[in-house]
């Protein structure tokens, strides 16, 4: 078996206890209604796009507002540019809900991460960020463009970490 630098079994039991720890704690404190754990929900963003699916890990009602958790796991805390870069994933999880929200009169949904950092001292962070108008329109264009280009079959490659694990990595890697 093999660790990371300064790791051992020991410590990394020790972390994982600690993140667990503070886990629970945090969410002992919460007073809201519990509403879903993996929520799968599937609605259409975009009109003449095929609809979106996505999987929420939690969803809670907290006064008048559906709030939508996103848990995280993180070497360390995030810095505004980190919430800025996966703030698309909680846009989309608050079209996902707004059915829900509607269905239940809740006002507003407040999209939420609970990011546990793993460090020596385990932490829970916890950042609401805000989306503007900006934020929604360029994900509808995004979502277009790339529903516009599927239907005239254009794939264009895309570099990322996602693709160790695409079954498609050798085609568009052009790779044997």
């Amino acid at each position: 078996m093999s660790f990371a630098k300064n790791d051992t079994a020991e410590s990394l039991r020790e972390t994982a206890g600690g993140i667990l720890e503070q886990y629970r704690s945090h969410f002992a404190t919460q007073r809201g209604k519990l509403l879903a754990i993996e929520h799968e929900a599937v609605f259409t963003l975009v009109p003449n796009a095929v609809p979106l699916k996505a999987r929420l890990d939690l969803v809670s009602a907290e006064q008048n507002n559906l709030v939508v958790t996103d848990l995280k796991t993180s070497k360390c805390r995030w810095s505004e540019n980190k919430t800025q870069e996966s703030l698309t994933q909680l846009v989309i999880y608050s079209f996902a809900v707004a059915g829900m929200a509607r269905e239940l009169g809740l006002r507003r949904i407040i999209p939420r991460f609970v990011i546990l950092t793993k460090g020596k001292k385990p932490a829970i962070q916890v950042v609401e960020p805000r989306a503007t108008q900006d934020d929604v329109i360029r994900l509808k264009e995004f979502v277009s463009e790339t529903h516009d280009a599927i239907c005239k079959q254009v794939f264009v490659r895309r570099e990322s970490w996602a693709c160790g694990q695409c079954p498609y990595a050798k085609r568009c890697l052009r790779t044997t």
